[in-house]
């Protein structure tokens, strides 16, 4: 069974700084995010995201029959119920009829002189983009243009979405490209467009920054970049004297990156009997639970909010 039979493609767009942690240490830093093994490029994991789905059905009001059969029984031990004395039976454990793919990013905010920051990718992301969608079946794939452009591309360039960006000097971070290598690329117009549909329909300033801020780089630079500029904040516990009793660093991303996650359902799971819906179909009639929610640690200082969006199509594709 192919496992794309039903599928929903969904971004994750992040508002505030998100920290999704490893529990390991890496040299300096006490507590990294995830990161893709053979990129090094961050990463949602898909247990977070599952975590996070699960905790907001629940709290919205999905029925509790209904949850277990999307993302599985918990376990819970036998115990005695002091006023009455009756045995609680174990609820015996089993998975979940959802598969969550990790959050794999598909922008992040880089710094520049030119204004604010950009919506900087890659190559490789975009490959890896439009692989992902190909092997899932009846899922929208990229536009048509930019498979096309994407045999033009040049190392050593920047590819900009917009004419008033091109032959220019272009700095993000450290980088700095030549005017000559700073180049306008007509289909990161379609692309940008295309990822828009991964960000709520109601935030237009949000669609505008990136439809009209995406920027291309060779993958090279892109992973220099992700070794380097992930922000690393202090953290550190006061004891009674208000002294430092411990100070650990960790990292976390910056608002405003841009992830793309599937959810699917396990092969051989078919039609519900109930009202014959099946447990994508229920997943996506429940996703308005998903609207604005907080993945990842340090929730009581405001890190982890985030837009998770179904994928919609944009107009201009609705029409085509």
């Amino acid at each position: 069974m192919n496992i794309g039979n039903d599928c929903i493609v969904s971004g994750i767009y992040n508002i505030s700084p998100l920290h999704c942690g490893t529990g390991q240490t890496t040299g300096a830093v006490d507590l990294p995010i995830a990161r893709d093994t053979s990129t090094g490029f961050p990463v949602l994991p898909a247990t977070s995201l599952k975590g996070v789905a699960r905790f907001f059905c629940d709290k919205n009001g999905m029925k509790k029959d209904i949850i277990n059969e999307l993302f599985g029984r918990s376990v819970e031990e036998i115990d005695n119920d002091e006023k009455t004395g009756q045995s609680i039976e174990p609820i015996s454990l089993e998975a979940g009829a959802l598969i969550f793919s990790e959050g794999k990013l598909l922008a992040y905010p880089v710094r520049s002189l030119n204004r604010p920051f950009f919506h900087v990718t890659c190559p490789l992301i975009m490959h890896r983009l439009e692989r992902d969608l190909a092997a899932l079946d009846k899922v929208k794939r990229l536009p048509g243009s930019w498979l096309e452009g994407l045999e033009k591309i040049e190392q050593g360039n920047a590819y900009v979405c917009q004419k008033k960006h091109a032959g220019h000097p272009l700095v993000l971070e450290d980088l700095i490209y030549g005017p000559g290598e700073v180049i306008e690329f007509s289909p990161l117009q379609d692309l940008a467009q295309w990822l828009c549909g991964l960000l709520p329909e109601k935030d237009k300033n949000t669609r505008n920054v990136l439809k009209t801020g995406l920027v291309l780089i060779p993958d090279e630079d892109f992973m220099d970049l992700m070794q380097r500029i992930i922000p690393v904040q202090p953290r550190i516990k006061l004891n009674e004297n208000k002294t430092s009793e411990n100070l650990w660093y960790m990292e976390v991303l910056p608002s405003d990156c841009l992830f793309l996650a599937f959810i699917t359902q396990r092969p051989g799971i078919g039609k519900q009997q109930e009202n014959n819906i099946s447990p994508v179909e229920k997943m996506k009639n429940s996703f308005g639970y998903l609207e604005k929610v907080q993945i990842g640690g340090n929730e009581t200082v405001g890190h982890g909010f985030s837009y998770w969006t179904l994928f919609r199509k944009s107009a201009e594709e609705q029409s085509a």
